[in-house]
């Protein structure tokens, strides 16, 4: 594909992965293991730097808008945002969506903006500026590959791992009504003398509640098993970002 040469800011709407992330986490109607294996099949269309600068976007003034599509569902919508926020390519809002604007198809996805902050969902505003936050502060979500984790066939639980460099982040989902505990495979002892002690360590702020978990300066973190395998338990709807940590010395 000429036009998309990765030597100018070719951004292709990404529609193809805006489609699987509603399916996903929206309206539930692929498991994890078909998301991510199409997802992966659709990076590997393009070089890595078309990906990066693709339109990564949940809505648009085409599309019904995010919240109807989560049947009024914050938490599901949530999910998806950390999704967008935290995959390839440029995120893109499409307006009123972060203060839970709701609209069918054109013309009801295209009303006037809510511009009055009493009459805003001032809350999924401020989960927005967390991710925003969030994607800012780690040139790994902006920049860094990626690799899928765990994606089960006929399951509502993800996780995939962004990497640029030294830096590596953890991103996981639950999707589903129940809780779950994800076990995932990182590679690297808890104990790894070599290394240090590995540890990982909630990101996001106020954004996501970790259950389970120790505590560091107040920052819920989690450490590997000497498989190299880390359980993360998360709630219905739940979601955590981490990332790893190596400190010398003897475990707290």
């Amino acid at each position: 594909m000429a036009w998309l040469g990765g030597d100018q800011l070719d951004a292709v709407m990404d529609y193809p992965v805006r489609d699987l992330a509603i399916k996903f986490f929206a309206s539930c109607m692929i498991d994890a293991e078909t998301f991510a294996n199409v997802v992966s099949q659709q990076l590997a269309l393009y070089p890595q730097q078309v990906c990066e600068a693709s339109f990564q976007l949940l809505g648009s003034h085409d599309t019904a808008r995010l919240l109807t599509l989560c049947g009024g569902d914050e938490a599901r919508m949530k999910l998806a945002v950390l999704f967008q926020f935290t995959y390839i390519g440029a995120p893109c809002i499409y307006y009123g969506d972060e203060i839970g604007m709701s609209g069918e198809n054109d013309p009801d996805n295209r009303r006037c903006m809510i511009w009055a902050p009493d009459a805003q969902n001032r809350e999924l505003f401020a989960f927005y500026r967390e991710m925003i936050a969030l994607r800012r502060s780690h040139g790994a979500l902006r920049g860094g590959g990626i690799r899928f984790l765990h994606a089960p066939a006929d399951g509502r639980t993800l996780a995939y791992e962004r990497f640029a460099g030294d830096e590596r982040i953890v991103v996981a989902f639950n999707a589903g009504a129940q809780p779950q505990t994800l076990r995932l495979g990182l590679g690297q002892s808890g104990e790894d003398e070599a290394a240090g002690i590995e540890t990982w360590e909630a990101l996001g702020g106020g954004a996501f509640r970790l259950p389970g978990g120790g505590e560091r300066g107040g920052v819920p973190e989690f450490q590997p098993s000497r498989d190299g395998c880390l359980e993360l338990p998360l709630g219905p709807f739940g979601s955590a970002v981490l990332r790893r940590r190596v400190r010398k010395g003897a475990p707290a």
